[in-house]
């Protein structure tokens, strides 16, 4: 700054202008302190956020069994670095990972969706199973009862196994008297 000296030596505006420069270097000094603090402030909170991100990412995993299909570890971290640096950049990535994060649930519950249709399959494979084994006594039952009227009985063993009610085989082979075949 350069002032101009007024005739007859105005001694007070050269004062002046020396109290302004000190302010302002006063001025200069504590605003680049508080910058100083600052560019901390900003370093701590971007490592706490990028903590916290890969706490998110983690929890989302977590949270859908790991099925999302994004990375983690120095690439992430690498990824997120590079995502600090592009303000639209940042914002697209974090629509992808939020995008990927929604495919990783859809593909979790189509899973899901899956494992119990194909339970719900087994459960209908056992329940005809048990009417099959309901009708199986059932007609069992009706032929004891009509057998019982002859006043000849067969033991539930022998019905289920397809053994004959009076075996006429007179050999003397042992194996073939059992109910329930041969001794192996």
């Amino acid at each position: 700054m350069v002032s101009l000296a007024r005739p007859g030596g105005a001694s007070g505006s050269t004062q002046s202008n020396a109290s302004s420069f000190l302010q302002a270097k006063t001025r200069a000094v504590t605003a680049e302190a508080e910058m100083k603090q600052l560019r901390q402030k900003l370093s701590n909170m971007s490592v706490e956020m990028e903590a916290l991100r890969r706490e998110n990412e983690t929890l989302k995993e977590e949270a859908c069994g790991g099925a999302i299909g994004g990375s983690t570890g120095a690439g992430a971290s690498a990824r997120v670095r590079q995502d600090d640096g592009a303000g639209d950049l940042g914002s697209r990535t974090r629509r992808d990972r939020s995008s990927a994060f929604l495919r990783a649930q859809t593909v979790a519950l189509r899973q899901a969706a899956s494992t119990a249709e194909s339970n719900l399959r087994q459960l209908l494979s056992g329940v005809e199973n048990l009417r099959s084994m309901a009708n199986q006594i059932e007609t069992f039952r009706n032929t004891q009862d009509e057998v019982k009227s002859e006043g000849v009985s067969i033991p539930l063993e022998d019905y289920l196994h397809d053994v004959g009610v009076n075996s006429d085989d007179d050999d003397d082979d042992d194996d073939d008297d059992e109910p329930f075949g041969p001794a192996l």
